[in-house]
C-alpha cells in the first residue's frame, strides 16, 4: 500500500508542514518497505523498535541517514556490555545517532547505571568519532 497510499498522504503532509528537512518515526519497517524511504525525500529517520531491521539493513535499503535506539526494554535486559555492544555495532554500521528516550521504566538502579553506562559509551564512541576513526574500525574496540 505505500505507493497507493502512503507516499501520496505522507507526501502531501511533509508538503503541508515543511519545505526544509524532512524526518521521520516509521515502526515495523521491512527491507522491502526501505526504499520508500527515498521516494518520500527523508533526510533521516527513527526505525523506533524494528526488530527484523538491523542497522545495515537501515544503511544499505535507503539513502536517508538513520537513527538507532536503545529502547526500554534493551535498558532493562542488556548489560552493560551487550549496551556498549549495540551501541558500537549501529555506529559502525551506519547509524548516524544512537539515542535513548528516557521512561519511567529506567528508575530503578539497575536501569539507572544502564543508562549511565549507555552515556559513558555514546561519549567513547563519539570521541573516537571526532578522532576520525573509521567506523569500519568501531567494531575492533567492543
Amino acid at each position: 500500500f505505500w505507493p497507493e497510499f502512503l507516499l501520496p498522504y505522507h507526501e502531501q503532509f511533509y508538503r503541508g508542514q515543511t519545505n526544509g528537512r524532512r524526518r521521520a518515526h516509521i515502526e515495523n519497517l521491512t527491507t522491502a518497505h526501505l526504499s520508500f524511504l527515498d521516494d518520500l525525500g527523508l533526510d533521516s529517520f527513527d526505525p523506533g523498535v524494528t526488530p527484523g531491521l538491523k542497522a545495515t539493513d537501515l544503511r544499505d535499503g535507503c539513502n536517508a541517514s538513520f537513527l538507532w535506539r536503545l529502547n526500554g526494554m534493551q535498558v532493562r535486559d542488556y548489560s552493560p556490555e551487550q549496551i556498549r555492544s549495540y551501541v558500537f555495532n549501529g555506529v559502525a554500521d551506519g547509524a548516524s545517532c544512537v539515542f535513548c528516550n528516557l521512561s519511567r521504566t529506567m528508575i530503578i538502579p539497575e536501569a539507572v547505571d544502564r543508562v549511565k553506562a549507555f552515556m559513558d559509551i555514546a561519549r567513547e564512541v563519539d570521541q573516537y568519532l571526532a578522532d576520525d576513526c573509521p567506523r569500519e574500525e568501531l567494531k575492533k574496540l567492543i
